[in-house]
């Protein structure tokens, strides 16, 4: 890293360091320096990446904020966080300590708060991205490429203050197009409790009123009981058992749950003993189960009955014995739906599997009941 910035000898810059830490006496002031980088450590320490320039080119400076010494007594000192933080872009003036870091480069140690010269609020990114400036250079807001994209109903809640920015830029436009149809195409379902609705209605649909009602539902890693509360509202009147290993259901919710004929398991299934589970289940279901993914189809093996389960994550290192026909481990969700497929092939079961219309993982594995 370069050192060819202009340094002006500060006269008046208040106080030294005792504790040790500054390799040299060298007392300096970077004046106008451009903040091309930031990065907040802890709330005692943030790393600003200085220019003088405009230009991803450097020369480049570190200068370390560091809460260290007793002289420094300014208020803004007392937690540091992005919030007391100049933004990217801004411009400086910069009193401190030279030294050198372990890796033999130049750096200022701050021996008071910045001055800030200009700030903005319109100006975060990083160095070497493109030809662009570094106050060209900033990130689009997530907030608002949700809203474009048509995942959220709102945008960014403070554009004004949003240190992101807002506008879209040539690739990016046709890019928010093509999202945007893929995401009408899943009838923008992208709300979790809403997912609980379409697999309860595609439950009803596909595994029949009759069936889900001729016992009751075991929802495996059902968490909160959504899913249970879906099945059971209405004229629907299926019960749901709900197994999960944590206790999710708050008080103000019971009363929803107990209306909907959903009772709660807490704990983790056990194959080998499953006492506490109901002597005859309807249907075994799993959204985005996790670790219990495979346990939906294994259960429903064992029942000999309907099961859907959408997989979610994989966990191959947690599972290493699933292996596919072919040889090949399971790293991905195709080929762990293509496990669960060959596992119910090997029990007589052949399950189906479509898409369900919602953002996100949505294959949907299922099969109305168990074929000899």
């Amino acid at each position: 890293m370069t050192t060819d910035l202009t340094i002006v000898e500060a006269t008046e810059a208040g106080g030294s360091l005792n504790n040790g830490e500054c390799n040299s006496d060298q007392l300096i002031c970077l004046t106008n320096c451009l903040i091309a980088r930031r990065k907040v450590l802890s709330r005692y320490m943030c790393l600003l990446t200085l220019s003088q320039s405009d230009s991803e080119e450097g020369p480049f400076i570190t200068a370390c904020l560091k809460r260290a010494s007793e002289n420094i007594g300014i208020s803004k000192w007392e937690d540091i966080s992005l919030q007391t933080i100049p933004a990217v872009g801004s411009t400086i003036h910069v009193v401190g300590w030279l030294e050198k870091t372990n890796r033999g480069e130049v750096a200022v140690l701050c021996s008071q708060f910045p001055e800030i010269v200009e700030a903005t609020s319109e100006a975060r990114s990083c160095v070497g991205k493109g030809n662009l400036t570094i106050k060209e250079r900033r990130a689009l807001c997530k907030s608002e490429w949700a809203h474009i994209i048509g995942k959220s109903e709102t945008g960014c809640r403070n554009p004004k203050e949003c240190s992101y920015r807002h506008d879209l830029r040539e690739g990016e436009l046709s890019l928010a197009e093509e999202l945007r149809k893929s995401n009408a195409e899943c009838n923008d379902f992208d709300n979790k409790k809403e997912r609980f609705r379409i697999l309860a209605d595609f439950l009803v649909e596909n595994i029949g009123l009759d069936k889900l009602r001729s016992a009751p539902v075991l929802d495996v890693a059902g968490g909160k009981g959504y899913l249970g509360v879906h099945l059971g509202s209405g004229d629907r009147n299926i019960k749901t058992i709900v197994v999960d290993p944590a206790d999710k259901n708050r008080t103000k919710g019971r009363a929803k749950l107990a209306a909907a004929g959903v009772m709660k398991v807490n704990g983790l299934i056990d194959l080998s003993d499953t006492s506490n589970l109901p002597n005859d289940v309807s249907c075994v279901v799993g959204l985005h189960p996790d670790e219990a993914t495979d346990l939906v189809v294994k259960l429903a093996l064992k029942y000999k009955t309907a099961f859907a389960v959408v997989p979610c994550c994989v966990f191959p290192s947690k599972f290493p014995d699933r292996i596919l026909c072919d040889g090949s481990a399971v790293v991905t969700t195709d080929q762990l739906l293509t496990y669960l497929t060959e596992l119910c092939a090997a029990n007589g079961v052949q399950p189906s599997q479509v898409q369900l219309p919602f953002a996100g993982k949505n294959q949907i594995l299922f099969s109305n009941g168990y074929q000899s």
